[in-house]
């Protein structure tokens, strides 16, 4: 697996222009997680864990987060 994110952190860090979006999933023990990217500037990651989903979202200079123990949080 190592090898395969390596390979994919190399396409998209060496490919400034050939893509505009990436959407991944995996899993690491019990916690699943999903990632979007959406050039030039939005991201949104997804976590499930024991207590819930943790979601965070970038648009920009602007951000907000959800976590089960946390609570929300923004700029």
């Amino acid at each position: 697996m190592v090898s395969e994110l390596g390979d994919v952190l190399e396409a998209i860090y060496g490919s400034h222009r050939s893509w505009s979006e990436v959407t991944a999933s995996g899993s690491t023990g019990s916690e699943a997680w999903r990632m979007w990217v959406r050039r030039p500037n939005e991201v949104r990651v997804e976590r499930d864990l024991l207590g819930g989903k943790a979601i965070a979202v970038r648009a920009g200079a602007r951000w907000w987060m959800s976590h089960p123990r946390h609570g929300l949080q923004d700029n």
